[in-house]
């Protein structure tokens, strides 16, 4: 295809993505509330950052900053009447860029104006992207910068730009500070690029690949580094997450039951949690599933069930919060739950260390989990936004978007098998390991962290790349097969 094919295909992709994006902010209505409620703690946070009325003094540390800052900024200048649906636009609008990203990706990787165009609108009519644009959550911004970072490595492996890489390292810090759980990204990257370099060896000198990773890793430094200032200069402490927030995610309390001993010291501790745990379980007993779970079939429950935990770590901590502070004479303050968080540890080493089959069990269920789809609908039967669409339909979304995780990410090893296979084909393939390493790390970063039902969040910021790859990968398969004939039709 000519420049100027290519150049009216993009166009054409433009008018219509951006068609189906302004549709999005016309249908659709901001939405503040999720079953998590992590809405209140982003605009709590917005209010402590910039000092605002109706600020609390909830520890709020462990809460990635970015996206509380977004917001705080569209409070200031928008006002409390109209910030939310300036948001909304705004947010559909990184959608739209991370379309014309994904458009540009998949074109990199097949050559395909076809394929591309595909991806792209794959992306966009993902129930999951359309539900996150309109709900007041971090996941769209993580999003849009996970995809850009994608895109800033592969042009930098293009072109070698050390601006490029520069600007892609700024791009992980923010990325991280939008989604703490990114912390890891940018050792990943520097891995990639060193590989890349490796089997790339005519296009990379040692000098140049040192220097890249350093600058890439200046920009993930600095700005994360300012947000270690601010809570330096606010709190006296020069930290990036709060250190009784890293490990396990709540993995340990979510094992605790009546088997497990533990000393004198702690047995008003765990009579806390077991009574908490009592409560959780007769709630679990009387849950509803939300419209269209996959849950209320027995088969897949059961397989379910048999790796989730009985009850949620989170909400046994969070329940059992404010009787744990008294039983400590703690107050209610960022002070008093960090020192509650000190104070539990001894108690939670004892836990795992008998509940260690439990834990890994957990592990399992947390990889699963990475692959799951996100609910785009809210857990309410009011027929606002997507919840207007009928339950089968809903139902066949989440099943076929399983089916093209899990088909995406074996295709992955099953790619990199076959070029690795085939001497000299390994260089070709380059572009493609540098996106199956990105999103190979949030299901392994999932599985080390133990974050259980929150590991298909956590995954989130990948889901266009992977719908991207899915595509690519389909293209790449009729290519291969079409090559193959036309192979054998000329030796006969």
């Amino acid at each position: 295809m000519g420049k100027n094919s290519a150049a009216v295909s993009f166009r054409i992709f433009i008018l219509i993505s951006g068609g189906i994006c302004l549709a999005y902010c016309l249908l659709f209505r901001p939405i503040t509330y999720e079953a998590q409620g992590d809405f209140p703690a982003y605009l709590d946070l917005a209010r402590q950052i910039f000092h605002m009325p109706g600020a609390t003094d909830t520890d709020l540390s462990h809460r990635s900053p970015l996206y509380s800052i977004i917001l705080g900024l569209f409070l200031l200048v928008f006002g409390e009447p109209h910030y939310l649906t300036a948001l909304l636009v705004v947010q559909y609008a990184l959608i739209f860029a991370s379309s014309l990203l994904i458009y540009r990706i998949t074109l990199k990787l097949m050559g395909n104006h076809l394929a591309a165009m595909i991806s792209g609108l794959a992306g966009l009519l993902n129930l999951t992207v359309i539900f996150f644009g309109f709900m007041i959550l971090s996941e769209t911004l993580a999003l849009f910068l996970f995809t850009l970072m994608a895109w800033l490595l592969l042009r930098h492996y293009r072109d070698g730009s050390p601006w490029i890489i520069l600007l892609a390292g700024l791009t992980a810090g923010m990325l991280i500070l939008t989604r703490f759980n990114m912390i890891g990204i940018p050792v990943v990257a520097a891995v990639l690029m060193a590989l890349t370099a490796a089997v790339d060896r005519k296009r990379s000198r040692l000098y140049g690949v040192l220097r890249n990773i350093l600058l890439f890793m200046v920009g993930v430094v600095f700005i994360t580094g300012l947000w270690a200032l601010r809570n330096y200069i606010m709190f006296d402490r020069f930290e990036l997450i709060p250190k009784h927030h890293t490990g396990q995610r709540w993995a340990v309390p979510a094992t605790i039951d009546e088997s497990n001993t533990v000393s004198e010291e702690y047995r008003g501790v765990h009579e806390i949690f077991l009574r908490t745990r009592d409560e959780l379980l007769e709630k679990e007993r009387s849950m509803v599933y939300r419209k269209s779970s996959l849950l209320e079939h027995g088969f897949i429950r059961k397989i379910n069930d048999s790796f989730r935990p009985e009850v949620s770590g989170y909400f046994m901590y969070r329940d059992s919060e404010d009787e744990l502070l008294a039983w400590y004479g703690l107050e209610k303050n960022p002070d008093g739950i960090r020192n509650l968080s000190g104070k539990l540890k001894p108690y939670y080493e004892e836990i795992a260390k008998q509940n260690r089959s439990k834990i890994n069990r957990l592990r399992v269920y947390s990889f699963l989990y990475s692959f799951k789809h996100i609910s785009p609908t809210l857990p309410i039967k009011e027929p606002v936004n997507l919840n207007v669409l009928p339950s089968f339909i809903l139902k066949a979304y989440k099943v076929l978007f399983i089916l093209m995780v899990v088909l995406t990410y074996l295709g992955s090893v099953a790619h990199m098998i076959w070029m690795v296979s085939r001497r000299g084909r390994l260089r070709k393939a380059l572009p493609w390991l540098l996106l199956y390493g990105l999103i190979w790390y949030l299901p392994l970063a999932n599985t080390y962290a133990n974050v259980l039902g929150d590991a298909n969040r956590f995954r989130y910021p990948a889901d266009m790349i992977i719908t991207g790859l899915f595509v690519a990968l389909i293209f790449l398969v009729r290519h291969m097969i079409f090559t193959r004939n036309e192979h054998i039709k000329t030796v006969d």
